[in-house]
């Protein structure tokens, strides 16, 4: 569970680097606002065609995870997305936008496979029941990921490029940091032994499950979550800098971005804290305690990020969060199960993002 955890940090990570890469590209290649969409556009389609293709090939010869083993699985997803980011320096060096796009494309392939390899992997590792908490906790971990991730893009890319003087070179160095990284974890996760799981049931061919509708409105449920999410990451950099709003530079802008997928990152920590085993007491204890602790981290973390530069008023912040946060934890408390479905959970998660 510690190895996965890292995955789901580093596909966090380099997702909401995307957002940093918005504004960036924007600028150097002299794009509209539609045209710099192409980015996310060409990272989440990646993630269509490589679910479609997977569909496809599961509904007539078997599910391709089942023969080769999650672990294998999960060493492709890290070779392929390795290969993405390597793509970024050529790219840069081309200077073409087309070619980044189809680095962001093979890229987030690799994040494709992971998931369908990761995301399944962690409901096996335990109780079934606390299934979906290790999943909360795995993507509390992806959201610490994609807070810290626009602070550093804005370091490393957004300050280095008006250092440098070479816009374009700025994205060299930290996607060939990325290289290594995902062929280290390569290593690791090759010389580390993980539990086998196959499935020995006759599996359904054609429409399989897509026949049930929990599936399908769960699919169109997190098509729309994720849309929006993802566009407001993606436009909250260049949104934060228009003179009528902040006027402040890219990369104070970033810290906004950080805050806001840190916020989301409140309720996913909270979510998890049933899949610990604790007295019902304790686990209502530290369900209230969690999101505020959290959130005063994040504070935190913020206060020290903006203190040359104050661009985040923490009085109104405070101000606006406690509110929500005490609906989500009376909300968290109620929790109640509904078949394998926490509806309690669902409302408070909502509550808190």
């Amino acid at each position: 569970m510690a190895f996965l955890t890292m995955l789901f940090f580093m596909w966090g990570f380099i997702t909401c680097l995307n957002d940093i890469l918005i504004p960036h590209f924007k600028a150097i290649f002299t794009l509209s606002y539609f045209e710099s969409m192409l980015i996310q556009f060409a990272f989440f389609s990646a993630y269509f065609v490589g679910s479609l293709i997977y569909f496809f090939i599961s509904s007539t010869s078997g599910d391709p995870i089942n023969k080769i083993g999650y672990k294998n699985g999960i060493l492709l997803g890290l070779l392929i997305a390795a290969f993405g980011t390597f793509l970024f320096y050529p790219a840069a060096e081309l200077q073409s936008f087309g070619f980044f796009l189809t680095a962001l494309f093979v890229l987030a392939l690799g994040f494709t496979l992971l998931q369908i390899a990761a995301n399944p992997y962690v409901i096996l590792l335990g109780d079934p029941e606390k299934g979906s908490h290790r999943l909360s906790l795995a993507g509390a971990i992806n959201s610490f990921g994609t807070t810290i991730a626009p602070i550093l893009g804005g370091v490393f890319i957004l300050s280095n490029a008006s250092t440098t003087g070479n816009d374009i070179d700025s994205v060299k160095m930290p996607y060939i940091v990325l290289t290594i990284a995902f062929l280290l974890l390569i290593v690791v996760f090759k010389v580390i032994s993980l539990p086998r799981f196959t499935n020995q049931d006759n599996i359904e061919k054609g429409m399989g499950a897509l026949k049930f509708p929990q599936l399908t409105l769960g699919i169109l449920a997190i098509f729309f979550y994720v849309g929006g999410e993802v566009t407001v990451g993606s436009f909250m950099t260049s949104f934060v800098g228009l003179p009528e709003i902040k006027g402040i530079p890219a990369e104070a802008a970033t810290l906004y971005v950080a805050l806001y997928w840190g916020s989301l990152m409140i309720g996913r920590f909270t979510g998890s804290v049933s899949v610990f085993n604790l007295s019902k007491t304790s686990k209502q204890l530290i369900t209230a305690i969690v999101p505020v602790l959290t959130f005063f981290f994040i504070l935190l973390i913020f206060k020290l990020k903006s203190k040359e530069n104050e661009v985040i008023d923490f009085q109104s912040m405070i101000t606006y969060y406690i509110p929500f946060i005490v609906i989500s934890i009376i909300a968290f408390l109620l929790e109640k199960k509904n078949q394998h479905v926490p509806y309690y959970y669902s409302l408070s998660y909502a509550l808190v993002c």
